[in-house]
């Protein structure tokens, strides 16, 4: 049987998407900026938040496809073509569409990205609604839980277009499918967010932590003044103070950096660094940081580097869901610490690991990781996983997607 021809979308992989002389832009890799300011220019088109990297990449390292015919990119544009034109060259040049969203259910948009996020869902829908090739639509989930009479309305098309022409519309967790539900959603299922799964053979290799103050700790969270980000900042100062531990920065960068951001030196691409004599200074004087801080800070571009620093610690505890999963992916344990509805809902719907952050910042790194990285508890963490694996392949071959590595996933599932 021949590979498909897969259009992924939207670019988040850490390539930037152009639109150089074809109606479905096409890619380029990052340049090496030296400063913050150059950094965040370089992310435009995929996404300042390096977490988005991890599971936008998810599909493209699970499903087979045909190397030398697919593509990383957007849907055209009324720019680029009429929405006609674009639909007739996406049915020409592709067998099949992979869409991959994360968090995209809220309360609320920022009114300054309001305009511009609701013309990138509604292009999507544009496609959704006339495509007459398979469309998936895979990692959807609630960033907070919106009364089903007030959803903005170009999420509210995105989702009931997924929901009547998707040839699979699978979403994040329980949580999700239930709300979907309540907007009319009947196709919906829950299956998982992708990341979980790019990996699983490493997943199944997760042992327990060594626990001890030279624990090599891979952390993220929320540094910054905003009092909502206080129990952050708190537990984050708890671990540079009680492990070995690396600070990994995802968006968070960009506002803690603010008028500093074009600094020399302040960004090594080589290394995915943020300079240490730069930060330092920044973090105590934001966040009012009193005490250790950390070994190495970094920012990364590129989800293989990422799975490599990850694979060289002893274990995640932070509070960011998608930089956990970086440590999962690699085979090491994590953590995850959250307050909201989204890590909440993936780590019930998995077993994962969890902590509340408020908790976090209140009881020992040593005895939390003990509590919750503990033999029976990544034991029950592995008992689902092999479950949630089994029903997210079963769903996705059955609307008609291969998988490039059946031998690993037979592995994830014998454990």
């Amino acid at each position: 049987m021949s590979q498909k021809r897969i259009l992924f979308t939207p670019p988040r992989v850490g390539v930037r998407s152009n639109s150089a002389g074809d109606l479905v832009g096409g890619g380029m890799i990052g340049s090496a900026p030296t400063t913050i300011a150059a950094l965040y220019d370089d992310l435009e088109g995929t996404s300042p938040n390096s977490g988005n990297i991890i599971h936008g990449e998810a599909a493209i390292k699970t499903f087979a496809f045909d190397p030398g015919r697919s593509c990383i990119g957007y849907f055209p544009d009324a720019s680029k073509a009429t929405l006609e034109q674009g639909v007739a060259e996406v049915e020409r040049r592709f067998d099949a569409v992979i869409a991959s969203f994360s968090n995209i259910i809220r309360t609320r948009v920022p009114e300054e990205r309001m305009e511009k996020e609701g013309a990138k869902l509604d292009i999507v829908s544009d496609y959704l609604e006339r495509l007459k090739i398979p469309v998936y639509v895979l990692g959807i989930g609630i960033q907070d839980v919106p009364e089903p009479d007030k959803v903005w309305a170009p999420l509210r098309r995105l989702l009931l277009a997924a929901d009547k022409h998707a040839r699979l519309f699978g979403v994040r967790g329980l949580t999700t499918e239930k709300w979907l539900r309540s907007i009319g959603c009947t196709k919906a299922v829950a299956i998982g967010c992708p990341s979980l799964f790019a990996f699983p053979a490493n997943v199944m290799r997760i042992a327990p932590p060594q626990i001890g103050p030279g624990m090599r700790v891979g952390t993220a969270g929320h540094i910054g003044a905003a009092p909502r980000k206080r129990a952050s900042v708190t537990m984050l100062q708890r671990i540079a103070g009680e492990t070995t531990a690396d600070y990994v920065f995802q968006n968070d960068l960009f506002p803690l950096t603010g008028g500093d951001k074009a600094r020399p030196g302040s960004y090594d691409d080589a290394t995915a660094s943020v300079d240490r004599s730069f930060i330092e200074p920044l973090i105590r004087r934001s966040a009012k940081w009193d005490g250790a801080l950390f070994r190495g800070y970094y920012f990364f571009r590129e989800p293989g580097r990422w799975r490599t620093y990850a694979h060289d610690r002893d274990l995640y505890y932070g509070d960011r869901f998608h930089g956990g999963v970086a440590f999962l992916q690699a085979g090491r344990p994590a953590l995850i610490a959250g307050k909201d509805a989204r890590v909440s809902e993936l780590a019930s719907f998995f077993d994962l690991p969890h902590i509340g952050v408020d908790e976090a910042a209140q009881i020992p790194v040593a005895d939390a990781v003990a509590d919750r990285l503990g033999k029976a508890s990544l034991d029950r963490f592995k008992t689902t996983y092999v479950r949630r694996l089994a029903d997210y392949v079963r769903a996705c071959e059955a609307a008609g997607l291969e998988f490039q590595n059946r031998a690993e996933i037979a592995g994830g599932l014998n454990g």
